[in-house]
């Protein structure tokens, strides 16, 4: 992608110092997207700006100063799709992580990222010398049960299941801690884990079961349930399905990225209850 040669170049934006080397980074990331938006129209999976970068958009036209990542998300239907697709059609330098594929330090959150340091491949100058590699973040969306008791009980098995799936093994320092969690999972769903090789396969197709189990109910609020672990306590990380329905358009950079039709409302707005 042509870049202005002035986008590389030392800038302080909204009275922050912006180096050239943070510029470089920058457009290593958007190439990065670039490449996840043609999966994407290839295949109709609609994505959106998110977090930080929609807020950059809002109130920058672009990456908010001191930031250095792009975040993007998918309700779950569109990402099924593209992890279906995104490990056969990425360029070679490029690689999908997600909960269950290619991610060695349990991660809990996807991303396409540089195989490696850029510092010896032939994908340099496409990543405009940024040496270090880079990566976009993508989070996902699914549906809240209309029923509060299920959903509490839902979130309660997820903050035990999310706390296992970012360890490999019930081992190490924390195996006290990680084995209180196990038990109260098992107690919760009623299920006997194993306590082998086998453990953290069944943990993460525990985890995708508590993520999806509430989508194909009709509820009309959604969340990055990581996002509600976190947040729900402060009424906040609870949407309208609505407002993702329909999408719009924001300057970022020299780019116009999509962004939900109610971003306003998804970005600074209405609090709902907590559950």
């Amino acid at each position: 992608m042509e870049f202005p040669q002035e986008f590389f170049l030392d800038e302080v934006r909204d009275g922050f110092f912006v180096p050239a080397m943070m510029k470089r980074a920058w457009a290593a990331e958007l190439e990065i997207l670039i490449e996840i938006d043609k999966i994407c129209d290839r295949h109709h999976i609609r994505y959106f700006i998110d977090y930080g970068t929609l807020l950059g958009a809002m109130r920058h036209k672009g990456f908010i100063p001191w930031d250095d990542d792009i975040d993007i998300s998918m309700k779950r239907e569109d990402y099924a799709l593209f992890a279906s697709v995104a490990g056969k059609e990425l360029p070679a330098e490029l690689s999908f992580r997600s909960l269950e594929e290619n991610n060695p330090d349990c991660e809990l959150v996807s991303s396409i990222q540089h195989n490696t340091m850029l510092i010896s491949s032939p994908a340099l100058q496409k990543y405009h010398n940024f040496l270090f590699g880079a990566g976009v973040d993508i989070f996902v969306y699914d549906l809240l049960s209309p029923d509060a008791k299920k959903e509490q009980e839902r979130m309660s098995v997820l903050k035990s299941l999310c706390i296992l799936a970012s360890y490999p093994a019930l081992e190490g320092e924390n195996k006290d801690v990680l084995e209180r969690e196990a038990q109260k999972v098992e107690k919760a769903l009623g299920i006997k884990l194993p306590r082998t090789s086998a453990f953290h396969k069944r943990i993460l197709s525990l985890l995708m079961d508590c993520f999806t189990k509430f989508n194909q109910e009709n509820g009309d609020k959604t969340a990055n349930l990581l996002d509600l672990i976190l947040y729900k306590a402060q009424g906040n990380g609870i949407f309208e399905k609505s407002w993702f329905q329909d999408e719009s358009y924001l300057d970022f950079e020299f780019l116009a990225l999509p962004v939900p039709k109610e971003y306003t409302k998804k970005l600074c707005g209405k609090k709902i209850p907590p559950l």
